[in-house]
């Protein structure tokens, strides 16, 4: 009987395991489930921009091949001048989704960027597209600049301001800037070529480094033109612009520009401040109030003097009544500004407007 039992071990022992497993799955044993398959029509592309400007608009699809849904997550970039989205997020057997790239391309040559897309496909757990966007603006151009030229207040001595140009230029030894013109009186710029780089088949990158002197002109004013780059050797092309402004103060001026007095009649009349200034701190300036009747109301007076700045207080008689609109007329010792009027309104407000 020993023998026997032995017998039946041996012999289910020895039944091959495909045969054992086959008959456990027909006993009610659920298969494995089928696996997400996803094909991409043209996962690479290249699209060159038409004009030389514009945005760049690639379409990739993903089309479900197998029996189980496709879920995609968030679809990112490599680059800030890309964005994707795609529509829809599940993908049922059969159906495709549709990735859509919009891109600034380079002004010149190429550049790649990359779209990475999450899904819970076994080969394609991070699913990568390629979009390589080709520019076609026409050389030479201009990439970037520090911009308009702002040499704020300039008296009496000259101002220096630094510029910086890139451009990206046929190559070779020619410079698509070579000179440099601008029609605002006693500004000279002067510079070129600092660094160069190449940037993609026969194209290269220069930075040109300038500097722009401006002597002030002898009258006062916000003076404000343009300073043009150009290729003298290709007729006088222009090639960039940039504008430019300076001003100048008048040599002497007063702080405030104008006064403003008012007060009411039951308020005690106190003192305005104001300053007569020059632009050369080492200038010993002086100044004198020239008569005008229709300010007799006012009293003026000196209260401190230092070289390039005299001080001064204006006060309302006691008996001073109702309004005017006049000026403050001075005569001084500086050569560039002999006369000077400070614009002033008084005003004696009653008490029943309160």
């Amino acid at each position: 009987m020993k023998n026997l039992y032995l017998k039946i071990l041996v012999s289910f022992a020895s039944i091959p395991v495909g045969i054992v497993l086959g008959l456990l799955i027909k006993k009610g044993l659920p298969p494995a489930p089928p696996s997400p398959v996803i094909s991409i029509d043209d996962p690479s592309q290249t699209i060159k921009a038409q004009g030389g400007k514009g945005t760049i608009h690639a379409t990739f699809r993903i089309r479900n091949r197998g029996n189980r849904v496709v879920d995609l997550g968030n679809a990112s970039t490599t680059c800030g001048c890309t964005v994707a989205s795609l529509n829809p997020k599940s993908i049922r057997p059969g159906e495709e989704a549709t990735v859509l790239v919009e891109g600034i391309p380079p002004p010149n040559g190429k550049k790649t960027v990359q779209v990475q897309i999450d899904t819970n496909v076994a080969d394609y757990k991070h699913l990568v597209l390629s979009l390589t966007m080709i520019g076609s603006a026409p050389l030479p151009y201009v990439v970037a600049s520090s911009g308009p030229v702002r040499f704020g207040s300039v008296k009496s001595h000259e101002s220096t301001q630094g510029i910086w140009i890139e451009t990206v230029e046929e190559k070779g030894p020619s410079m698509a800037i070579d000179g440099v013109v601008s029609n605002l009186t006693g500004l000279d710029v002067r510079g070129g070529v600092d660094h160069e780089e190449e940037e993609s088949e026969g194209a290269i990158r220069r930075r040109y480094i300038f500097h722009a002197t401006v002597t002030p002109p002898s009258e006062p004013g916000d003076y404000r033109s343009e300073i043009y780059f150009i290729n003298r050797s290709d007729h006088y092309r222009h090639i960039f612009t940039l504008p430019v402004s300076v001003e100048v103060p008048a040599p002497v001026s007063s702080v405030p520009s104008a006064l403003l007095l008012s007060f009411e009649q039951s308020e005690r009349l106190m003192p305005i401040m104001f300053s007569l200034i020059t632009t050369d701190e080492n200038f010993d300036l002086e100044a004198k109030l020239l008569s005008n009747p229709s300010v007799d109301c006012l009293t003026v007076r000196l209260v401190s003097r230092r070289r390039g700045k005299l001080e001064f207080e204006v006060t309302p008689a006691v008996n001073a009544s109702g309004s005017l609109v006049s000026s403050l007329n001075f005569q001084t010792n500086h050569p560039l500004k002999p006369t000077l009027k400070i614009p002033v309104r008084f005003m004696m407000i009653s008490d029943s407007k309160k």
